[in-house]
């Protein structure tokens, strides 16, 4: 038989994953006295705990969807392996909020479990299987784990496959998970499950394992650079910035939550990260929500939409990035890297150097990706106080062109002149491919009939594009008539993320079908209907830190079915 240990952290794995896809109806969900009651009974201190607020409802839910794709499926739910090892399954109320539990991720374990068992304390004293002393009784199985476990009223805690100790242990609650949401319960709002991870017990373990990555990152590093065409020593370093930027991670985390929630029209997702006293948490503290986000960007057709906005001159964070970046004199530990041939000598360091001090400009941007049969079009913003000096370091970096032909796969920009396109006098670049590198070959397809890049200054914001000048005009319009934001499927998908937020992402699904279709050569018929954007937002003023999820299952069945029969 399988280890009940696998078996939970599997169910608790599973929820974080496959929340996105459930196709649910509305019911009784986070926050009502049930939930409040299990929560209240779980220890904070617990190195992982988890709370389904539905079991039954979460399986059901989760076949259907999965039938709704593909109706010859077999599958029947993820929960029905619990109740199959779980000899207390019969038990419980599985329909009722369920706690799972475990003190540590070491190999001795235990699973501990909180649920609804009515009228088990009657049923327990006629089974001779069952044995009760000093309050807690002992169940035996056949082929399966023995649990130990304390009725209060009808809610049972249990340890399976543990002792007697354990359950006592957890009995003993001086502060509990309900205690440790405090200030957050704004995530349960609406949510169907809880997964709640505590960095403490695993910090070391954790750093020891980011201590081993950062031995071979170097060389990894350097390996792609060659590769990939660039300067390795560059790469090297960009890498190990990245490592030294998970260890602060590793250091400050104090707690890592999942929750999600499932209606019959969409999937909510939250990741939520709480963290000690130190420069991360100061950093959170201090920094401020976006005024506005995609509202400088017209409403177009799109793949992917995306902004951010950090208030204020000067980000922490990013001086904090780019200052690892910057470190370019520090050598690959497994020796010394040749430049690329012909690459620029300091192409790198000058080109980190030059987004540094654009980014240092910037208190936010805004773009918009889209895909057609003519090419790749991007539209976007940047937002400064100083748009004329963001707009010189902006076309400093796209004249570096010995780092972007050898470090952006073989594509550079050329300039070809001025012109002024509606109010805006705008720079035009021609995009070069270089023949020799199979990676502008590819990149050559997608931009073949939007090959001219555009940049200038229109509404105090620094524009560019990436397109056809016919198309141009409306991105450096004196006016933004309606906002990509303000259309109104994404409209929708913006209501149901944070009000606080600081980046925004949206992804359009008959977008992602048509670059589909362009990049497979087969034809990808639309299902009818409107098909609204998925949307993520990233929120980093205040605690917790959190990204936000919010998925409309109609569109993204639509999409998975649509992709499926143009594959055949």
């Amino acid at each position: 038989m399988k280890s009940l240990t696998v078996s939970f952290s599997k169910f608790a794995l599973s929820l974080s994953i496959l929340a996105p896809i459930f196709h649910a109806t509305p019911a009784a969900r986070g926050q009502d006295a049930d939930v409040d009651a299990i929560l209240k009974m779980i220890p904070a201190d617990l190195t992982v705990a988890a709370v389904v607020v539905n079991a039954d409802r979460f399986d059901q839910n989760l076949v259907a969807f999965i039938k709704s794709i593909n109706p010859t499926s077999d599958f029947k739910g993820i929960g029905v392996q619990l109740k199959g090892e779980l000899g207390a399954a019969d038990w419980l109320d599985f329909k009722k909020p369920i706690g799972l539990g475990q003190a540590s991720l070491g190999g001795g374990s235990k699973n501990l479990l909180w649920g609804r068992a009515p009228g088990l304390a009657d049923k327990l004293k006629t089974m001779t299987t069952a044995k009760e002393e000093e309050g807690v009784w002992h169940i035996t199985f056949d082929a399966k784990d023995d649990m130990y476990c304390v009725i209060k009223g009808d809610i049972v805690v249990a340890s399976v496959g543990g002792t007697r100790e354990d359950v006592q242990k957890v009995l003993k609650v001086e502060r509990s998970l309900a205690d440790e949401l405090k200030g957050r319960t704004d995530m349960l709002k609406d949510r169907d499950f809880l997964f709640h991870l505590n960095f403490e017990p695993i910090r070391a373990m954790a750093l020891g394992g980011i201590q081993q990555l950062a031995m071979y990152a170097p060389m990894m590093a350097m390996m792609a650079g060659q590769q990939g065409g660039f300067d390795p020593t560059g790469a090297t370093t960009a890498i190990t910035g990245l490592v030294d930027g998970v260890k602060k991670f590793g250091e400050q985390a104090a707690y890592l939550e999942l929750v999600g929630g499932i209606t019959n029209a969409n999937a909510d997702l939250t990741v939520a990260v709480g963290f000690k006293d130190g420069d991360i948490k100061s950093y959170l503290t201090k920094n401020q929500p976006a005024t506005s986000l995609l509202s400088d960007i017209g409403e177009q057709p799109f793949l992917i939409a995306m902004a951010w906005q950090v208030p204020g001159k000067e980000s922490p964070f990013i001086d904090w990035f780019f200052d690892k970046l910057s470190a370019m004199d520090a050598k690959p530990a497994t020796g010394d890297a040749k430049p690329v041939e012909g690459a620029k000598p300091d192409a790198m360091k000058d080109a980190v150097k030059n987004k540094h001090e654009l980014y240092r400009k910037l208190e936010g941007a805004s773009a918009a990706v889209g895909f057609s049969a003519k090419g790749v079009q991007v539209a976007g913003t940047y937002q400064s106080s100083d748009a004329k000096s963001a707009l010189e370091l902006v076309k400093k970096e796209l004249a570096d062109t010995g780092l972007a032909t050898k470090g952006a796969g073989g594509v550079s920009f050329e300039a070809s002149g001025s012109k002024k396109i509606g109010d805006a006098n705008v720079d035009e670049y021609t995009m070069k491919f270089d023949a020799k590198s199979p990676q502008a070959g590819l990149l050559g397809k997608f931009f073949s009939e939007a090959g001219r890049f555009y940049v200038g200054v229109a509404c105090d914001r620094v524009r560019y594009f990436l397109g056809s000048e016919a198309d141009a005009a409306k991105a450096f319009a004196a006016k933004v008539d309606k906002p990509l934001v303000a259309s109104a499927s994404a409209a929708d998908a913006v209501k149901a993320l944070p009000a606080k937020k600081n980046v925004l992402l949206l992804l359009d699904f008959s977008g992602a079908l048509g670059m589909i279709s362009t990049m497979t050569g087969a034809p990808m018929a639309l299902p009818p209907g409107a098909m609204p954007p998925a949307a993520i937002s990233l929120t980093m003023s205040g605690e917790p830190a959190r990204l936000d999820l919010h998925v409309p299952l109609a569109s993204l069945r639509g999409a998975i079915q649509a992709a499926g029969a143009g594959s055949k």
